[in-house]
């Protein structure tokens, strides 16, 4: 008897934790209406940083350009997992971009 009550109280809170965690991560229709309004982001401040090869490069000279800046480090074991992931995901950018 105290197994079905255990079992009929760990399915209750089951039950209590979906719940509350669907209403948690639902959108309300207001919220998914202003999600159509978002605008374009304005660009970012212009920034100097160095290439591979020591020439410098600014962020203002790609403007109108789809730019992504990757912060990584020899050292770091992730880091270097991402970026043949990241060549990868460039190459089909490119490819989409130009078609």
């Amino acid at each position: 008897m105290k197994r079905i009550g255990l079992t009929f109280v760990v399915l209750i809170a089951i039950m209590f934790l979906v719940y509350f965690a669907d209403r948690g991560t639902r959108v309300s229709d207001a919220r998914a209406e202003n999600r159509s309004q978002i605008t374009p982001p304005s660009g970012g401040r212009d920034f100097t940083l160095k290439d591979l090869e020591g020439h410098d490069e600014s962020l203002g000279q790609f403007k109108g350009k789809i730019v992504l800046v990757n912060f990584w480090a020899t050292w770091c074991g992730p880091c270097r997992i991402e970026i043949p992931r990241s060549r990868e995901f460039l190459g089909h950018v490119v490819r989409t971009v130009q078609n």
